[in-house]
Parts: structure tokens; C-alpha cells; sequence
């Protein structure tokens, strides 16, 4: 390593919060620039970003990554166990066999979609894990809203 990136890699470490607060400033007064050359890549390279990123993400396992990641933004604030994983949700989905876990529904019908309902919502402190999530169409989980409902009352 040369002595100026030795001398740069030193300074960068003494003046974090400097330089942290100086790239923000130098953010938000140059965004118009910085929007153009984003703006340029992309239209350099479209593969990027309308290829097989769109397309993956409209597959199962692309909406489950996508579902996880929204997951772990929220996780973040309420300290939350996030593992639920492509494969368990598929696990869950035979369990159920395709199946709306409050109404009966088969879920691979045209016109529905399964959704992943948290029998402990979120807001209630539950955990985004295989055995906090059963499969529901839409119209059940939006019902059931933030309810803490135990499925052996329903089967009742």
C-alpha cells in the first residue's frame, strides 16, 4: 500500500462522522447530477434492470426474497426472527394442500392467490417463521386483519 492510501485510509477513519456528514451535504446539493448519471447507467444497461430481475422476481421463489426483504426492513425496528424461506413456504402450501387454511378455498385457482397469513400478526409480536404462517386467500386475511385467531377454534 502506498503512504497516501495508507495516509487517506487513516484520515477516512479519524473523520468518519466528518466525512459521513460532508457526503450527505454533497449528496442532496448535487442529486440533479446524480439522478443523470444513475439515469444514464441504466439506459447503458437495461439488462440490469428490466431483463431477469423483473422476470425472477414475478417466479415464487423471486416473491418469497422479495417477501423476506421486506421482512427484514421491518425486523430491523422490532426485533423480530426472520427465516422463512422459499422452500418452507412451499412446504406450508402442501401441508395445507393448496388450500385457504380458514375457508377451505383451493388456492391455485385462477382468480386466487395464496397469501401468507401470521396466525401472531407482526404488530403483536410475532415472529415471520414456518410455524407462525399458514396460507389464506386474500379475502380470509384481510378479515382477519391484526386478530389473533388459533385455527384449532375455527376447525371447531
Amino acid at each position: 500500500m502506498s503512504d497516501r492510501k495508507a495516509y487517506m485510509k487513516i484520515y477516512r477513519e479519524k473523520n468518519k462522522e466528518y466525512r459521513k456528514e460532508y457526503d450527505k451535504k454533497w449528496r442532496k446539493k448535487n442529486r440533479e447530477y446524480l439522478n443523470g448519471c444513475a439515469k444514464k447507467y441504466r439506459e447503458e444497461n437495461p439488462e440490469r434492470y428490466m431483463g431477469c430481475q423483473n422476470k425472477y422476481k414475478k417466479t415464487e421463489k423471486g416473491k418469497a426474497t422479495n417477501q423476506r426483504g421486506n421482512f427484514k426492513r421491518r425486523a430491523k425496528y422490532k426485533e423480530i426472527i426472520n427465516n422463512l424461506t422459499a422452500e418452507e413456504w412451499l412446504n406450508i402450501l402442501r401441508q395445507h394442500n393448496f388450500k385457504c387454511a380458514y375457508c377451505g378455498k383451493d388456492l391455485f385457482d385462477l382468480f386466487i392467490k395464496p397469501e401468507r397469513d401470521h396466525v401472531i400478526p407482526i404488530s403483536k409480536g410475532g415472529n415471520n417463521i414456518k410455524e407462525n404462517i399458514v396460507p389464506t386467500c386474500h379475502s380470509c386475511n384481510a378479515k382477519k386483519s391484526d386478530k389473533v385467531i388459533i385455527l384449532e377454534e375455527i376447525v371447531k
